[in-house]
């Protein structure tokens, strides 16, 4: 489970934020979600900007919920008393189409000097620093009375939107008299963008990006035993592949899947999402995001289609025509069983390298090939 925030670039402007979740659909039961974790930690890593150092701050994963985990985090990692609460569910507006939301209020008690704790090990699971154990005299009474204020919100004003945050806050802490800011607007953001994706392909010089997408230079399974000769006028099926691009922390990165096992051709091996050419579709372009969206689930709203490469010619007669792709947007993966087995990514870069490919050879019908 990763989310990322990017604050905003300039005054006035919304903060982004997106999220990905991954796991296995076929190993998920209705028993609470927390405890179908696997082994792991819960990290906050926070970039700072060109030229400013990093920050990354791990704790384990405990306490019965990840809001859990944020709490002993700023415990154990910042010293900071610290209190989630939050909560989701579906809003259904007057004359709106009823959709997810979700909110949440952090309350955190602020040093007045640098915070120190004595004695060893805290009231958490493991031992784990809690909130309760940072705070002592007048702090430990003036943290019991805003928690106990912040327990009586309801799921509904979290959630909203029939109750401002501001009005919340109020509504909440009034006889703490609070300072209440305007609300930061947040919507959905990351940073890719299809010039990221050009910047990372600048590597490569012109003579082979033009290899790579002029049909002229068009491949073919044959490429490697030019001691066959291939009909004239042989009749070929179009197909479509999709070769998605998802911009990274850590730079572009390209979705395979893996074939089911039980299929009868091509069992196992690893393939772009894609499929055979209907009569329905325009194009291959709408092979490839049609047959996308059946295999793994991927919307067409969240794809950018960059352009194509050069097509390539099939042993078993079909011209495949590569769409590149860019990830707009997350996506909860669905995968169609009986067709695919696995969904997994590779970074760019390691498929561009030739140096990471090797020609092997076998003998068929007593001929190496």
């Amino acid at each position: 489970i990763a989310t990322d925030y990017y604050g905003p670039e300039k005054e006035g402007e919304p903060a982004r934020i997106r999220a990905y979740a991954s796991f296995d659909r076929d190993r998920v039961t209705d028993g609470a979600g927390f405890d179908q974790l696997d082994e792991g930690y819960f990290a906050v890593l926070i970039d700072q900007g060109q030229d400013m150092r990093p920050y990354q701050g791990i704790t384990p994963i405990a306490g019965g919920s990840l809001t859990a985990c944020a709490e002993a985090y700023f415990a154990q990692s910042e010293q900071l008393p610290t209190r989630f609460e939050l909560s989701f569910g579906k809003s259904s507006e007057p004359g709106v189409e009823e959709h997810w939301r979700g909110g949440g209020v952090m309350l955190q008690h602020m040093p007045k000097a640098s915070p120190s704790v004595s004695g060893e090990g805290g009231s958490g699971d493991d031992g784990l620093l809690a909130a309760e154990d940072l705070v002592h005299g007048d702090d430990e009474e003036n943290w019991n009375r805003v928690n106990i204020l912040l327990s009586s919100v309801e799921e509904m004003e979290l959630i909203g939107p029939s109750v401002p945050p501001t009005e919340l806050l109020v509504r909440l802490f009034h006889e703490e008299q609070p300072r209440v800011y305007d609300a930061q607007s947040v919507q959905f953001g990351c940073t890719c963008s299809e010039d990221r994706v050009r910047q990372s392909l600048s590597i490569y010089s012109a003579k082979d990006i033009e290899k790579m997408t002029n049909d002229d230079q068009a491949s073919s399974d044959f490429d490697l035993n030019p001691d066959i000769t291939l009909p004239a006028g042989r009749a070929l099926r179009d197909a479509g592949v999709l070769m998605l691009i998802e911009e990274g922390a850590e730079g572009p990165f390209v979705y395979l899947t893996k074939r089911a096992s039980h299929l009868k051709h091509h069992p196992g091996q690893i393939a772009f999402p894609g499929g055979k050419t209907d009569p329905a579709d325009t194009d291959q372009i709408d092979t490839a995001l049609r047959e996308a969206n059946e295999e793994i689930g991927l919307p067409r709203t969240h794809v950018k289609v960059l352009g194509q490469l050069a097509s390539h010619e099939t042993v078993t007669g079909f011209q495949v025509k590569p769409v590149v792709g860019l990830l707009t947007r997350p996506f909860d993966p669905i995968l169609e069983r009986a067709e695919v087995e696995e969904l997994f990514r590779v970074p760019l870069h390691h498929v561009l390298n030739p140096q990471n490919f090797s020609v092997e050879g076998r003998v068929w019908n007593g001929v190496t090939r």
